[in-house]
């Protein structure tokens, strides 16, 4: 479609690598990423606890620290997740599914919303849902 507007003299400079090439060359290159994978065969004779080591010889501040900061965080999502099951839904087993979405409800207006009126109105339906 487009042969015409390039030269045939330009033509015949442009050429691509053939795939033999390709395979000759480790460093031939043919996507952004790949530039971040390195050629096979890989190395893979050193083990966790070396490269560990060497790390942190590499980096003894910034390596503890990276450690650290992946520990914490690893145990605030499992703290947050037990706080969620334990004491935000486990409230809420004790009552009927009725009763308990008026309760959350309420719970909403009276400690999100702040609006005092919708909250006493809210607890004032879960308790006559509870008597039925």
């Amino acid at each position: 479609m487009f042969s015409k507007t390039i030269p045939r003299a330009l033509r015949t400079q442009i050429r691509r690598p053939s795939a033999l090439n390709q395979c000759q060359n480790p460093l031939y290159r043919t996507s952004p990423i790949s530039a971040f994978i390195q050629p096979w065969p890989r190395d893979r004779h050193i083990s966790t606890r070396a490269s560990a080591k060497k790390l942190f010889k590499e980096n003894p501040i910034t390596f503890p620290l990276a450690c650290f900061f992946i520990f914490t965080g690893v145990c605030s999502l499992l703290y947050t997740n037990y706080f969620y099951t334990h004491y935000i839904v486990g409230n809420f087993h004790t009552f009927p599914e009725p009763v308990a979405n008026k309760l959350r409800r309420a719970l909403y207006y009276s400690n999100i919303d702040l609006n005092p009126q919708k909250a006493v109105e809210y607890y004032r339906q879960a308790l006559a849902v509870a008597d039925e």
